[in-house]
């Protein structure tokens, strides 16, 4: 009686991968087709006034805001009111907050007031979050961002 094939090295290959690597090609391809790209996006809550044409373009007169209170960001922790320089977040929350203050004293309604944020073009995000923080804040129903301006 022979014994030699049964005494020879037998190679086990495993299981066989193909179903699982089609599987997965699959689920691959489904998330590719229905997923984003793009990071996590937050957006900013905005109450841009609406006139009958649309959103009212930033930068130009509102028909519905009698008062305008333009903050422009010319650096980090630089910003101008109406041409007064503010320096730091802090100083620019209390400026706002004045503002707020002069025009409820001046009996101006809610209605008729916007805050627009004009950021230079290499302004930080975060330096427009902090106008937009010091915005809502002082509890100004309209805020508007202008598009960026060239430096």
């Amino acid at each position: 009686m022979k014994m030699g094939k049964s005494k020879q090295v037998h190679y086990d290959s495993g299981p066989n991968m193909t179903p699982l690597v089609d599987v997965v090609m699959v689920i691959l391809i489904f998330l590719m087709l229905t997923g984003t790209f793009t990071g996590a996006t937050t957006f900013l809550r905005s109450n841009m006034p609406m006139s009958e044409t649309g959103p009212a373009a930033p930068g130009k007169d509102d028909p519905l805001a009698k008062t305008k209170v333009d903050v422009w960001i010319d650096g980090p922790k630089n910003y101008r009111i109406g041409g007064r320089k503010i320096q730091g977040d802090d100083a620019l929350k209390k400026a706002l907050l004045d503002k707020r203050q002069d025009y409820t004293t001046e009996g101006k309604k809610d209605s008729d007031i916007q805050v627009t944020i004009y950021p230079l073009n290499r302004i930080l995000y975060q330096d427009i979050v902090i106008a937009y923080g010091a915005a809502l804040e002082a509890k100004f129903p309209k805020i508007a961002f202008a598009k960026v301006r060239e430096q």
